[in-house]
């Protein structure tokens, strides 16, 4: 009898387990070259340089993960992609946290720590596109030709936060060739989760005509929660904002001392994600077409999978189910004209991110409650909603001149962007107000003080001259904060080439880019009361009740970057190439903080930041060794300079940020792909990253020394694949499918003592098709059951809220397809 536990022991992370695992990679690879049937390996088509190109041809380090890959890896989303490719990193949050941002991180350059997760003011390191639309939304990725990832700063085509390097989603395009449609089904079992995951996924493509073609796919994916809860505060009504949901009381007989009622909850990180694409292509002519999509997806998260330190699976949060509910929209219009001498592409794109959701900050609340601000409120817990507002318009018009055999090749194009977010974070205390109008509980208060009011509520009223707690809206209002944020993108770039010959050509780019940002802020804090108001006069004791304060800021820059690369065809099977390449990041406006601020100018309004800017030194060389092997490799060093710096501040914990210094990152990338025969393939990926200040700064209470590790990014990471097809009869084959990645040890925090430790997933599938229509597939994921910790979230004070983000625990189940054609 053969028994599968769902509780399986847990596995630290082991160097010896992934270089087992390599052995074994290099040990089956060998036993099954032995065999003589001629090999094929499959040519890329890639786009990174705005013309269709086989990847080994691009002179730069570019990955392609493609559609065959992600099926059989059972890839679903952008961290995923991260286990596939060498170089490219995120931490593992759970769909929660994958939602709430963009952590990509590309050679090592990187300075936030993740464990924040609030909103972010910066814009990130690794620009993302989807299609041709500048975006980052952590999509479905489904129906999907390939996946790019462009390593080092790609400035000069790709335009702002491109810093570390770019990544592109391509998704497939309708085809008038012939009807088809897909139809597949997952459901699997994770450890520790009580309830199973499933999805349902479907495709379409209809020729309508000669010249009309529509693809069509949607989808719907429900994932069980692994993370259970064992002191959630009981409350007498689902938190909503404004509901007027109460703390149930320990002691209901002593409503003034009384402390919480806590209670366990299970596999609060369930998440649900239903997606549905449209496009449609129109031929006009055989020199014309147009094509226009439209993408919606709706996410909804229950919780972060991230647990308490030295638990199993579980958190210790007061308020851990942090729901998140997102809609994504996204229409685009892609007109491309071809020419005699070149092809002209006009790219019009419009999205909407709109998400509300809700934070647990009882660990602010409890510090502030054990102190007069509070009244030493005795059963904190605080809350925190976030309403985001997003919509941008993009438009790009590009001529990319045709090969027709001359010296010179050439793209120019223009770039306009418009960006706008609107940001409302209230937040709430639970019982608070009711509280505050108690006999009594001005008692603490008074001592502190040297007053002798009854209530707290008459120490806010009168004391503070702000709003009494019980008279504000919504119910037990504490704290909001609206920022309304604009940027304007205006660009101009190019790229020539001219070949010497056939083996040598020389590329020269720039980009000349205007950038305008502008933000309004307004914050409140009604318990503070006149004291937190900007309109505060200490001689009269008058100002605006509900703690105001209003800010404006704006910044305009003009730049520019450039690029140059060379590359030799040594022979026709491999191709040597040097680049010099500049990458930025946009500055911004702050928000700003109450009380003593180191970072403030002396009128206590927050100072600009300024962009950053990054130069890359890559040397490389990649190619063929006949039908069999693939190659790709590089050397590179990135300078970095002001770069940018996150903290936060420590009354309200709003995001500051300012310039550093210098940084460096410096590696080696280097990936494999080996068929030697029709029916085993594999692929090895390793990057060495040493990723570090290289000047050191002091603001405030923040310090980074010469020589500081760079946060968020893991030191080496290999990765690997092994495929092998065993027929059964005629049309009937086995496919055997092991994936490994191996993260290596990653730096929690700049100047951070925390690292987290290395650590190695396997994953593993049999498949088999039935016929031409049906295939199977049987998988496991996290073969091993290892608990990797991807990123941690601590505070000095609130043990309770303490979180490692940790891996999902090993997952078993199956998949079926069905194709018509």
């Amino acid at each position: 009898m053969i028994t599968i536990s769902l509780r399986p022991p847990i596995e630290r992370p082991s160097r010896t387990r992934a270089l087992a695992a390599a052995i074994s990679l290099a040990i089956a690879g060998r036993a099954l070259s032995q065999e003589n049937t001629p090999p094929v390996l499959e040519e890329v088509i890639v786009t990174a340089t705005m013309r269709n190109q086989n990847l080994l041809d691009v002179p730069y380090n570019i990955s392609a993960v493609t559609a065959d890959q992600i099926k059989n890896s059972g890839v679903t989303d952008l961290e995923g992609i991260t286990r596939m490719v060498p170089g490219l990193s995120a931490p593992d949050l759970g769909p929660r946290g994958n939602s709430s941002g963009n952590f990509l991180v590309i050679r090592g350059l990187n300075t936030t720590s993740i464990g924040g997760l609030a909103p972010r003011l910066q814009q990130s390191t690794v620009s993302t596109y989807v299609d041709e639309t500048p975006m980052f939304v952590n999509l479905k990725i489904a129906d999907i030709n390939r996946v790019e990832i462009l390593r080092g700063p790609q400035g000069t085509l790709y335009g702002s936060s491109s810093v570390g390097g770019t990544v592109r989603l391509i998704y497939n395009k309708p085809s008038t060739e012939g009807a088809q449609a897909d139809f597949s089904t997952k459901v699997s079992t994770t450890a520790y989760s009580g309830k199973p995951s499933y999805s349902f996924d479907g495709v379409g493509n209809l020729p309508l005509g000669g010249n009309l073609a529509l693809r069509v796919s949607a989808g719907y994916e429900k994932l069980g929660g692994f993370i259970d809860a064992d002191s959630a505060v009981v409350f007498d009504r689902p938190l909503s904002l404004g509901n007027g949901a109460q703390p149930v009381l320990a002691n209901p007989q002593d409503p003034l001392n009384s402390g919480l009622t806590f209670r366990k909850i299970k596999d609060i990180d369930d998440a649900t994600t239903w997606y549905a694409r449209s496009a449609l292509l129109w031929k006009v002519t055989d020199n014309f077409e147009a094509l226009a999509t439209y993408h919606h997806q709706h996410d909804w998260s229950g919780g972060f999978s991230a647990e308490r330190p030295g638990s199993n699976y579980v958190t210790s949060k007061y308020i851990p189910q942090e729901v998140l509910d997102r809609d994504v929209d996204l229409l685009s219009l892609t007109l491309t004209g071809t020419f005699g001498f070149a092809t002209i592409t006009s790219s019009s794109s419009y999205y909407t991110n709109n998400y509300d959701d809700l934070w647990d900050l009882t660990f602010l609340g409890e510090r502030l409650a054990n102190s007069v601000y509070y009244g030493f409120y005795p059963r904190p817990t605080q809350t925190n909603y976030d309403f985001s507002r997003e919509h941008a318009f993009a438009e790009e018009i590009r001529l990319v001149s045709k090969d027709t055999g001359k010296p010179w090749d050439w793209v120019v194009g223009a770039f306009y962007r418009q960006y706008k977010n609107s940001l409302s974070d209230p937040e709430t205390m639970p019982g608070f107000s009711a509280w505050a109008d108690l006999p009594g509980s001005a008692a603490a208060a008074n001592a502190a003080l040297g007053t002798s009011y009854t209530t707290f509520g008459d120490v806010v009223e009168f004391y503070n001259v702000g709003v009494r707690p019980s008279k504000l809206q919504p119910t037990d209002f504490i704290y909001n904060f609206n920022r309304t944020l604009k940027f304007k993108d205006t660009a101009a770039f190019g790229e020539a080439s001219y070949h010497f010959n056939k083996a040598w050509q020389v590329t020269g780019g720039a980009r000349l880019f205007r950038q305008e940002y502008s933000q309004q802020i307004l914050q409140e804090l009604p318990i503070c009361g006149v004291f937190c108001s900007e309109s505060f006069d200490p001689s009269t004791f008058t100002g605006d009740p509900y703690g105001r304060s209003t800010g404006t800021a704006a910044q305009s820059i003009r730049s520019e970057v450039f690029k140059a690369n060379t590359s030799y065809h040594f022979n026709e099977a491999s191709l040597g190439y040097l680049t010099w390449s500049q990458g930025f990041r946009p500055g911004g406006a702050n928000a700003f903080a109450i009380g003593p601020c180191p970072y403030c100018e002396p009128n206590g309004q927050l100072i600009s930041y300024s962009p950053d800017k990054a130069t890359n030194y890559e040397v490389g060389i990649k190619g063929h060794w006949g039908r069999w092997l693939q190659y790709s490799s590089a050397l590179y060093r990135i300078d970095w300079q002001h770069i940018q710096l996150e903290r936060s501040d420590q009354f309200t914990g709003t995001t500051i940020i300012f310039n550093g210094a210098t940084a460096r990152s410096q590696g080696v990338e280097l990936e494999l792909q080996v068929q030697p025969t029709e029916r085993f393939k594999a692929t090895v990926g390793f990057t060495s990253i040493n990723a570090k200040l290289t000047e050191g700064f002091v603001v405030g209470n923040f310090t980074g020394k010469d020589g500081d590790r760079l946060p968020g990014a893991p030191k080496t990471q290999i990765s690997g694949t092994l495929e092998f097809i065993q027929p059964i009869s005629s049309g009937t084959n086995l496919r055997f499918h092991l994936d490994g990645a191996y993260r290596g040890s990653v730096a929690a925090g700049l100047n951070d003592t925390e690292v987290l430790s290395p650590f190695t997933v396997l994953n593993g599938s049999i498949g088999m098709n039935l016929g031409k229509a049906f295939g199977i597939r049987a998988f496991a994921e996290n073969l091993t059951n290892v608990k990797g910790v991807t990123d941690l979230k601590s505070t000095a004070f609130a043990l309770h809220n303490h979180q490692e983000f940790v891996t999902r625990p090993r997952t078993i189940g199956i998949a079926v397809t069905y194709k018509m054609r």
